[in-house]
């Protein structure tokens, strides 16, 4: 099929008129006998047939709008808000015929009365540009070429199987790469729940090394009164307190409490802050203890670390 004939089955297929540089983009996409550098060699090409086709060349002025800010006459103003809502550019016969449309305008405006108005403002720039279109003379719609299909041809065997190995392949890649990446974010989970819980575990040693702080620096031991620790603020008034209530009066008398109840073992039987209370006091004699109240603050390691 020559140039002539694959035209005129193109244009057959396409209503008999498109843009001449549309004309252009599909012969090089789909025309394989003739490589064409540009429109005008495949013009010059289609000269010696030219009684079977029809060039049209249709001029038109072409309005862009740039906002300075500035408000106008309501008019103009309305052109503003056309050319907006399609991304400040416009023809001038659609820009005319949608301002009259938009029924705030008196009377019909003109093409030319608006193009006056429009250039009486710098931020409107008209300019004419013009468009060719390539259509079938009456002789060429008499021709008897069939329209042609510019979709792909239609898949051997050969190929489809092919096609269809590669879709296998693709299928088998992509599971592998999820696989992977399935494993390598199980490992850096497993990572940080190492990382996770090695922190946790120098967390607790820290605080019980603080207890422990503690400890030596106001000298507790058993036979220490709960009063000695309030005194120093050690604990606070609600636990000097509680274990007043209880008849509890030295550091010695709450371990005795914990290990009687069984405290370190029952701890879901009595109240979050009973456990919480006696466990604190009990840490001075213990600080294991703290392992198990790991919410709880003890004051005065400022004071303990200036030793």
């Amino acid at each position: 099929m020559n140039i002539y004939e694959w035209c005129i089955a193109v244009l057959k297929g396409r209503a008999r008129n498109t843009r001449f540089v549309e004309l252009y983009q599909l012969c090089t996409k789909h025309y394989k006998e003739r490589e064409f550098g540009s429109e005008d060699e495949l013009q010059d090409a289609l000269k010696p047939y030219s009684e079977f086709f029809a060039l049209e060349e249709f001029k038109y002025d072409y309005v862009t709008f740039e906002d300075d800010g500035q408000t106008d006459a309501p008019i103009l103003e309305l052109a503003k808000d056309v050319l907006r809502s399609h991304q400040n550019r416009y023809t001038l016969s659609v820009l005319c015929r949608k301002m009259n449309e938009s029924g705030t305008v008196d009377g019909q405006l003109g093409e030319s009365q608006l193009k006056e108005l429009l250039l009486s403002r710098k931020c409107f720039v008209v300019e004419e540009r013009s468009v060719t279109f390539f259509g079938l003379s009456p002789m060429g719609e008499e021709s008897d070429i069939q329209p042609i299909q510019l979709g792909r041809p239609p898949k051997t065997e050969e190929e489809k199987q092919k096609a269809a190995e590669q879709k296998q392949q693709r299928k088998l890649a992509k599971e592998q790469k999820q696989l992977l990446r399935k494993e390598i974010l199980e490992e850096e989970r497993e990572r940080k729940l190492k990382l996770k819980q090695k922190y946790a575990a120098q967390r607790e040693e820290r605080r019980v090394e603080n207890v422990k702080m503690l400890t030596s620096h106001y000298q507790i031991t058993p036979e220490t009164t709960l009063q000695q620790l309030y005194e120093n603020k050690l604990i606070r008034k609600v636990e000097y307190t509680k274990c007043g209530a209880w008849q509890l009066q030295t550091v010695g008398d709450v371990c005795h409490w914990v290990k009687e109840n069984r405290l370190t073992e029952n701890m879901d039987q009595h109240p979050k802050h009973t456990v919480e209370r006696m466990l604190k006091i009990a840490s001075f004699c213990t600080p294991e203890y703290v392992r198990l109240i790991p919410k709880v603050k003890f004051s005065g390691l400022r004071k303990a670390r200036t030793k």
